[in-house]
């Protein structure tokens, strides 16, 4: 009898972090295109979270979500955003362990196996990912109230409220770095990682509740990968506990008249193409989904805090290729710290810098291998746009990117000192040998404030 409840649990976990990553998938599309999809891959990618959405049970439209989630990725390379990169990883994941099902012995693979197969290296690459962000704090910029992200983030959502109260700066400094190093660490430790989820999930809600903060996509993609930090059954009771809040609220109740498929079809539509109908007001439909979803799922997850359950183990017996997914993630972290790409490597509003001779992190490393960290243009003025836009700002660009923007605007030129050098007029075959294609692919470098402050960027 408790290998089928344990079975069933399996299963009903399977479908919620179905639904939590096809939501996730909808909020991240949303807010990268501004409602306003004009990609293939990306339109592709969104009818494949409708497709979960309507029916969350089943394996292989999971598996296609994460396939399209996967080819949307490479589509828009090398400017996907950091949670981009942690959960291409899962589906990277999710994907191997669905071929594997599906073209082998087990054609219509049983939900409850798939999950207890991608769920424990899911486990590990959100630990991987989320440490490294929190490491990326520990520098002098982050906590230098002058110039932290921390408090432009908090003066931002709070639209200046904040600014006017002091002694506050530390506060958002202390309470950031503090939740963020407490989290993973929780989530590690079996007593406290039931509450750590929880703590988890509403430090980030909170984080994303303001409009003027546009960071639901991540935070809806944490709240599928936190969860997996618990039991199967008490992911069952959280989920059964969201749906029974929406069906017995007065919203809930108005928009199931219509039906399942129908109000997934405009949500996708929403999603879709409100950017191209409302395009200055589309961002708040967007908040108001997310916070209302929010609020559903933190409620149902401490109403079911109580709940007598053992410790979800974090990983056991993982296979060795989930394994390699595992240190290529960590590895893609490592990358501003060994001379390669500076963004989207979890180093989100950290202030970390790495370019130049040395880092401004309190105890990491910088070893570049490469020398494109240092190779910097500080320039004055450019027949391209952008350079130029870059140029006004007072902010310095590799001369790798240099050579992007150069060959995307054939002819341009740019005056600028070449790492401290003269002020010279440079086009870009003037600058050495482009990168491949391959490397520009997979690289970018982000922009550096000429006065050395590090700037506030994602």
């Amino acid at each position: 009898m408790s290998d089928t409840v344990d079975t069933r649990s399996q299963q009903a976990a399977f479908a919620a972090f179905s639904f939590l990553w096809a939501v996730a998938n909808i909020a991240h599309l949303w807010i990268q295109t501004g409602g306003s999809l004009d990609q293939p891959a990306a339109v592709l990618n969104m009818a494949a979270a409708a497709w979960v959405l309507a029916d969350p049970r089943s394996v292989g439209r999971l598996v296609l979500l994460a396939a399209t989630q996967l080819l949307d990725t490479a589509w828009v390379m090398p400017f996907a955003p950091d949670h981009q990169m942690l959960a291409a990883s899962v589906n990277i994941v999710i994907l191997a362990v669905g071929l594997t099902m599906l073209f082998g012995r087990d054609r219509q693979p049983d939900p409850a196996r798939f999950y207890a197969s991608f769920s424990r290296a899911a486990r590990i690459l959100l630990l991987v990912g989320y440490s490294a962000a929190a490491l990326a704090k520990y520098n002098s910029a982050f906590f230098d109230p002058a110039i932290s992200c921390a408090v432009f983030l908090a003066n931002t959502a709070t639209y200046g409220l904040t600014e006017a109260v002091s002694g506050l700066d530390w506060f958002h400094i202390v309470v950031a770095t503090t939740s963020e190093t407490l989290i993973p660490i929780m989530l590690v430790i079996p007593a406290t990682r039931r509450f750590g989820v929880r703590f988890g999930m509403l430090f980030h809600f909170l984080v994303s509740l303001s409009p003027a903060i546009t960071v639901s996509d991540f935070t809806t993609t944490l709240f599928a990968l936190f969860l997996l930090f618990l039991a199967p059954e008490e992911i069952a009771a959280i989920f059964s506990d969201m749906h029974r809040r929406f069906r017995q609220s007065l919203l809930g109740r108005t928009l199931l008249t219509f039906g399942r498929v129908p109000l997934v079809i405009t949500l996708a539509l929403a999603a879709s193409v409100s950017g191209y109908l409302v395009p200055s007001i589309d961002i708040i439909y967007l908040w108001a989904f997310a916070t209302l979803f929010g609020v559903i799922l933190l409620s149902s997850a401490a109403w079911t805090f109580s709940m007598r359950v053992s410790p979800q183990p974090i990983a056991v017996r993982i296979p060795l290729p989930h394994l390699a997914v595992i240190g290529l993630l960590a590895l893609w972290a490592l990358n501003p710290y060994l001379g390669y790409r500076t963004t989207s490597s979890f180093t989100m509003f950290s202030n970390l810098i790495t370019e130049g001779q040395g880092t401004n992190h309190f105890f990491l490393p910088s070893v570049h291998y490469v020398d494109y960290q240092n190779d910097l243009l500080e320039s004055t003025s450019s027949t391209s746009e952008r350079l130029d836009e870059l140029a006004t700002d007072g902010q310095l660009v590799t001369v790798f990117e240099a050579q992007r923007l150069l060959d995307e605007d054939p002819g341009a030129t740019v005056l600028a000192r070449r790492n401290g050098g003269p002020e010279l007029t440079f086009s870009l075959d003037d600058l050495g040998d482009a990168p491949s294609p391959f490397l520009t692919k997979v690289w970018f470098y982000r922009w550096i404030p000429g006065s050395g402050e590090p700037q506030c960027t994602n």
